[in-house]
């Protein structure tokens, strides 16, 4: 009876939380938009079942040495993947300087560089680059 049950679970969907990878990650760099090069943090949280993965981010932003003079803030954003590619979308603020708005990003990780690239999705925007925090 047990393992009629367990089998009816598994594949009624029960049990695909036990089998979704769930895997934090803490990135740093940089990227560019109409204010100049900008100091990133960006935290993802993702959790896989199969090809497909659901991430939640934090998206920390601040002043680099190369422009000392931007406000710090962050937002939260949601988004998809498929482990190797992200498109990330703004959710809500957690720090809003004034008059700053949030920007997606669409970026792909390199896992043999610990690395991570792209874009910000806004026409006043350039790419970002990310390395791996240890």
């Amino acid at each position: 009876m047990r393992v009629v049950l367990l089998a009816l679970l598994c594949a009624s969907g029960v049990a695909s939380a036990e089998t979704a990878k769930t895997e934090h990650t803490k990135w740093q760099g940089t990227y560019t938009c109409a204010q100049g090069p900008t100091g990133v943090n960006l935290t993802i949280d993702e959790s896989c079942d199969g090809k497909k993965c659901s991430v939640t981010a934090i998206f920390e932003f601040g002043a680099i040495k190369e422009n000392p003079d931007l406000p710090h803030g962050s937002f939260r954003m949601t988004g998809e993947s498929d482990g190797t590619h992200y498109a990330l979308h703004p959710d809500a603020w957690i720090e809003q300087p004034p008059g700053w708005i949030m920007v997606g990003v669409t970026a792909t990780k390199d896992d043999a560089h610990h690395t991570m690239s792209g874009r910000m999705e806004h026409p006043s925007c350039g790419e970002i680059h990310l390395k791996t925090v240890r």
